[in-house]
């Protein structure tokens, strides 16, 4: 349970990363199925490989979210951590931008071309308001002075877990 606000405004981010992603893996994931199953091959290739990718990295900021949420971590891991899901979406957002500025032009919604473009880089706004934030916050935990509380978790994370090693004769 978070214990500052500062930590609940975290958890509560993470959420709306995950009602961010959650949809992107949905959509792009049943995509890349469909055009994998349904469509020629040759003809539809470029679509299955955007499809395909943009599903991979949405499932990698759900994989790190999941796994920020159900576990218990250290403050430097907590940060590696922030710094893979930020560097995730970042690269999302880059591949749609440039998938809406060079990709072959097909009129999928009828829309022009600078219509996808502008739409693509107003949605930066995503990353600034939702994985920037819990990036600084993570990075600021790590050079904050710890407390008394945060040096006995270091303390404890420092000490072995098991008694035995898993393969020992």
């Amino acid at each position: 349970m978070p214990s500052t606000a500062a930590e609940q405004f975290v958890r509560t981010a993470c959420i709306f990363q995950a009602i961010a992603a959650l949809p992107t893996f949905l959509w792009m994931g049943e995509s890349t199925i469909e055009q994998l199953l349904w469509y020629s091959y040759w003809d539809s290739i470029y679509d299955f490989t955007k499809a395909f990718f943009t599903s991979i990295i949405a499932a990698g900021i759900l994989c790190i979210l999941s796994v920020q949420r159900w576990s218990s971590m250290s403050i430097k891991t907590t940060f590696l951590f922030e710094v893979a899901k930020t560097l995730l979406a970042t690269a999302l957002w880059l591949w749609l931008l440039l998938d809406s500025i060079f990709a072959p032009q097909r009129d999928y919604n009828h829309h022009p071309r600078y219509i996808k473009i502008t739409k693509s880089a107003i949605s930066v706004l995503v990353i600034f308001i939702l994985f920037l934030p819990t990036l600084v916050f993570a990075y600021l935990r790590t050079k904050t002075p710890r407390t008394a509380r945060d040096q006995e978790e270091v303390e404890a994370e420092d000490e072995p877990r098991e008694t035995s090693p898993l393969l020992a004769s």
